[in-house]
């Protein structure tokens, strides 16, 4: 799982890049420690000359109490501090824990009946005591408890900017508002504002938040019409939309046109310049099946389209980890003009490089929720499928340099996930992908069956390397136990 990983993604930072091959990986294990009614890591908050910061949350799942750890050099735990504040009656909710320079920053809030209050506290770096709560905004609800309102932290790369953005509950078919506040890399507040787009909340779903140089904060919303669902009659029900928000107040809107194919999932990525770019995964027909990439870049000033582009993916893409009886049934559908595109995609993260292309990275995976019932006891079973991690890259005129499928399965049944997923590192023209695996896949070459992660001796943390040409070398980092 991402978050599980921050910890070890941390300890191997140094050897993954200082070798020329994946499989020159050296792994350094620290003392064990006891953390306490079973904490689990949950985020790298960042390193300096001393030592390294990691958030551990209480809980089977990490989903309790969030206690911030330093360790040493030496990998060694030196002190813990609870996060959460007491003000009042009422204890603080953690909602981001970041490093700008040499300082830690603690953005948290505090919910009572329809009110809700944001605070912000320096964390000392030697002791990880918290300076005093400073209050940063506070809305008030008309009806609806302001617990419930969502909270996104964003930051330039940079860091010259950071921007803070929280919804406003609301009652069903009102239009969705929110507040945002923008900061300096000192976090010092530049600007806030509360805005209310012209759509019902049940219609719109937003995804992503970006903040440019300037303080411009951007969002990217998914918008249904008239019901909340993706088809209707079989046709496509949505569209997407981009926000941005001016100091001045300013709220523009841009759609962004599909052409008749269907848009899957969506990421945004702002580059240096401050162009814009996006990118999807597509289909030619209303299916939940993937048939190419999409890409777009817009212009950060007169936001006119640079570059547009509908690319499908080539064959041997569409046959990537499958067994030799399956390709060959599937490339001869191809050649029968039937339909084989790929399941569905979620794109997780959109790398912008220095040329103005873009890396693009996604996952396959599923989540389904049953009941059965014996007598009359309802037994509820979540199974988590999460499948093959996608990686293409998209030149700056919108072409598929390369696209790839780095095989895994990770089937799992009512645990949160808590080991399924992967995490990313990037460096230069490398992508390294970091997930627990099976033992057995470690010389796995695009072609046969794929062996599942499994919670016993055959686990291993996996190191996929992504090369600036696509290729994939796997290393294994250490088993289980």
């Amino acid at each position: 799982m991402k978050v599980h990983l921050s910890l070890i993604l941390l300890l191997f930072t140094s050897s993954l890049f200082a070798q020329n091959n994946a499989a020159d990986i050296d792994v350094a294990f620290g003392p064990m420690f006891n953390a306490g009614k079973r904490a689990v890591p949950t985020q790298f908050v960042g390193a300096d000359d001393s030592g390294f910061y990691v958030i551990y949350s209480r809980g089977k799942h990490g989903q309790g109490e969030k206690i911030i750890y330093k360790f040493g050099y030496d990998l060694k735990p030196q002190l813990n501090k609870p996060l959460s504040k007491r003000i009042g009656s009422l204890n603080t909710q953690t909602q981001s824990v970041f490093q700008i320079d040499e300082k830690l920053y603690h953005v948290s809030t505090l919910s009572q009946g329809r009110e809700k209050r944001f605070y912000l506290q320096e964390i000392g770096t030697e002791n990880l005591n918290q300076a005093q709560p400073k209050e940063l905004d506070r809305f008030q609800t008309e009806g609806k408890s302001a617990a419930f309102g969502t909270t996104e932290i964003s930051m330039t790369e940079d860091t010259s900017r950071i921007s803070i953005v929280y919804s406003i509950p609301s009652r069903r078919k009102e239009n969705e508002a929110f507040g945002v506040n923008v900061f300096d890399r000192g976090m010092n507040q530049l600007w806030k504002g509360t805005f209310e787009l012209p759509y019902e909340n049940r219609l719109l779903e937003l995804q992503n938040y970006r903040i440019d140089n300037k303080g411009t904060v951007y969002m990217l919303g998914k918008r249904y019409f008239n019901k909340r669902r993706e088809r209707v009659e079989g046709l496509v029900n949505y569209d997407y939309l981009l926000f941005s928000l001016q100091r001045n107040g300013d709220l523009d809107s841009l759609k962004i046109s599909s052409e008749g194919k269907f848009l899957r999932s969506m990421q945004v990525s702002l580059a240096n310049n401050g162009d814009i770019n996006r990118t999807s995964i597509y289909t030619d027909r209303n299916t939940a099946k993937n048939g190419g990439a999409y890409y777009l870049r817009i212009d950060g000033q007169s936001r006119e389209v640079i570059n547009s582009s509908f690319k499908e993916f080539e064959i041997d893409f569409l046959t990537a980890n499958m067994t030799e009886r399956k390709a060959k049934r599937t490339k001869k559908r191809i050649e029968e003009g039937k339909n084989v595109e790929l399941p569905s995609y979620y794109i997780d993260d959109l790398i912008t490089k220095p040329d103005g292309g873009v890396i693009m990275i996604g996952e396959k995976r599923q989540i389904i929720v049953s009941t059965s019932y014996a007598g009359y006891v309802a037994v509820t079973t979540t199974s988590y499928y999460y499948d093959d991690i996608l990686v293409v890259e998209i030149s700056p005129e919108g072409e598929i340099n390369w696209a790839n499928r780095v095989a895994k399965k990770q089937w799992t049944v009512n645990d949160g996930a808590a080991y399924s997923s992967y995490a990313t590192m990037v460096r230069d023209e490398e992508v390294v992908l970091i997930y627990n695996d099976n033992n057995e896949n470690l010389f796995y070459d695009g072609v046969g069956r794929v062996a599942p992660m499994r919670k016993n001796s055959s686990t291993v943390v996996m190191a996929a390397r992504v090369g600036e040409f696509g290729d994939v070398k796997r290393a294994g980092l250490f088993r289980r136990g």
